[in-house]
């Protein structure tokens, strides 16, 4: 049963001694309950400081119930308001009911009757706060860091919006930026959280690999194999699936994919019946897929499906001002791990972490932060910093970590070969991680690599 403690009350009845023991008895069970002794009274202070609920006699003088009622619909229209009376007069009742009031509740007074119209009036409001509770709860869970910039509490707001429904979502940023976590996030706080989240990541295996683990193997001979026959696409009806690149997947594996969200059921490998499988999908992706979809590396109609919702993630040096309060969480996670007291981050070292571009994004920041506190005293210097920087920028590949743009020629090829240094850096020699961090296909990618002998 909901929690109506937590409710604030106004009761309003102009008999002060049945005033003050009705509140009293509502205080037993409601932390928060203030009395008016009229309606006018009441709306002041309904203006002052908003209640869940408003409880009125209907007739006191001034201004009587059936008055203050017309007046909050008028300006506080989702106000429930319930009304008291010993009068039965059916003008009164008939009035009532035009007006929407929540409950009508007769005198004497029964305290059971009330707190259970009460909790009845407030039912929308408690299931409301019981959601962002357990919102939070999944931010929380998932180890999410959303930031305090305005972009990022817009996409806060916008995956509080979409969690719910069976929309699919793309959520695009570079590595790094937490597209995992928001996967993990939509899932949690979906209706299909008592069922499996399936991530499929498409950059770490092969397609063939993929679509033997989604659609089942073959035993070479014609005939599905005893060993996952279905796929795990069985084991995830109801559920999530999130799939990581799909960009990376070729154009027949992709209208599979089609055909599977289309039917809502899918024909395992060599199998010769439908099996039905409902999944709201999330993808994860750094590439541009509108784009991919122009150039016909991703097909049309998938795409349409995919994209009820896209999610952009904007990388870390777009949010500067995020870095603290990241810092301090990213500090005390990792002292909490070690059995050590949390250091302290000093100024200037702070204004050097923020000037730092991280094409790694939270991860880099995140991995950088862990060793730093592994070397650091209680406090933690702009030389601690510095030297932890210095100790990253070595040879990647076995060449050397090449200098920023600004130290050298801006020639589109150095910047471009810088660029790439960088990536390969921030993912540690990991080529499709850093053709994902430079938002171009592995394809693409291999090509430059090629062409500059790296």
């Amino acid at each position: 049963m909901l929690d109506i403690s937590q409710l604030h009350i106004l009761y309003v009845e102009d008999e002060s001694e049945l005033r003050d023991h009705v509140a009293f008895a509502l205080r037993l069970h409601i932390d928060r309950v203030a009395t008016a002794a009229n309606g006018r009274e009441a709306l002041e202070l309904v203006q002052v400081s908003r209640p869940d609920i408003v409880i009125s006699d209907i007739r006191m003088p001034v201004m009587d119930g059936l008055e203050l009622t017309a007046a909050l619909r008028q300006k506080y229209p989702d106000l429930p308001v319930l009304l008291c009376t010993a009068f039965t007069d059916t003008d009164y009742l008939l009035k009532a009911i035009e007006l929407g009031v929540a409950a009508y509740i007769p005198k004497p007074i029964d305290t059971g009757r009330l707190l259970a119209a009460i909790r009845q009036a407030a039912l929308p409001i408690l299931q409301q706060r019981e959601i962002g509770r357990l919102k939070s709860e999944a931010i929380h869970s998932c180890g999410l860091m959303i930031g305090a910039s305005p972009a990022m509490k817009a996409l806060a707001e916008q995956i509080a919006q979409v969690a719910e429904s069976d929309f699919s979502v793309v959520v695009r940023g570079e590595a790094g930026t937490g597209k995992s976590g928001v996967a993990e996030l939509l899932h949690a706080m979906s209706r299909r959280n008592g069922k499996r989240l399936l991530t499929v990541n498409c950059r770490s295996r092969s397609a063939e690999q993929v679509e033997a683990e989604l659609f089942g193997r073959t035993s070479g001979r014609g005939r599905p194999s005893a060993n996952r026959e279905c796929g795990t696409l069985r084991e995830t009806d109801g559920g999530t699936l999130v799939i990581d690149a799909p960009e990376l997947l070729p154009l027949p594996l992709q209208e599979r994919l089609l055909s599977l969200l289309e039917k809502r059921a899918y024909l395992p490998t060599a199998g010769a019946e439908l099996i039905s499988c409902d999944v709201r999908v999330v993808v994860l992706t750094s590439a541009d897929l509108a784009r991919e979809t122009v150039a016909g590396r991703f097909n049309h109609s998938l795409w349409l499906l995919l994209s009820d919702v896209v999610l952009n993630i904007p990388p870390l040096r777009e949010r500067v001002g995020d870095i603290p309060a990241f810092c301090r969480a990213l500090l005390a996670q990792a002292a909490d791990d070690l059995g050590c007291a949390c250091p302290e981050l000093s100024p200037d070292a702070l204004t050097l972490l923020q000037a730092e571009p991280w094409p790694g994004n939270f991860r880099q920041l995140k991995q950088f932060i862990r060793r730093v506190v592994f070397r650091a005293g209680a406090v933690i210097t702009i030389a601690d910093v510095r030297a932890n920087i210095a100790a990253n920028v070595g040879a990647v590949g076995g060449k050397d970590y090449s200098p920023p743009p600004d130290e050298m020629s801006h020639k589109l090829t150095d910047l471009e070969q810088w660029a790439i240094n960088r990536a390969l850096h921030a993912t540690d020699g990991k080529k499709m991680q850093a053709a994902e961090l430079l938002g171009i296909s592995y394809n693409a990618f291999k090509d430059k690599l090629k062409r500059y002998g790296m």
